[in-house]
């Protein structure tokens, strides 16, 4: 067995790093209405919120997943997640972020782009 000087590890290895993860993000979409909250015992604003999480390479999102959406007291947070169904009165795009939604896009466009230079 050979003894491996400092740095030598190093050098040997030229391969390339690639960084990538998840991260999670929550939007307030907006005031919905004035109702009695059960846990504050008072009326409450009540809003609608999204929460999600999305995929990244080198800090570019790639997609996202796990949506969800939530009405909710503005002050206890006391409430419910919102189907499909219960969100066509209160949207009328998607909120989140189109970089969130189609980052991939922007990741395959770069790729195209280093090929055809370096090809």
């Amino acid at each position: 067995m050979g003894v491996i000087k400092s740095g030598e590890a190093n050098s040997r290895y030229n391969g390339t790093m690639i960084i990538f993860g998840e991260k999670g993000n929550e939007m307030t979409l907006g005031r919905v209405d004035r109702r009695y909250c059960p846990t504050c015992e008072k009326e409450r604003d009540f809003y609608i919120s999204l929460i999600y999480r999305y995929g990244h390479v080198f800090w570019i999102p790639l997609f996202s997943y796990s949506t969800k959406y939530f009405y909710h007291c503005s002050v206890c947070g006391y409430g419910t997640e919102l189907k499909g169904r219960d969100l066509n009165p209160y949207l009328t795009s998607n909120p989140k972020p189109w970089m969130h939604r189609f980052g991939w896009v922007v990741l395959i466009g770069i790729i195209v782009i280093l090929i055809a230079i370096f090809s």
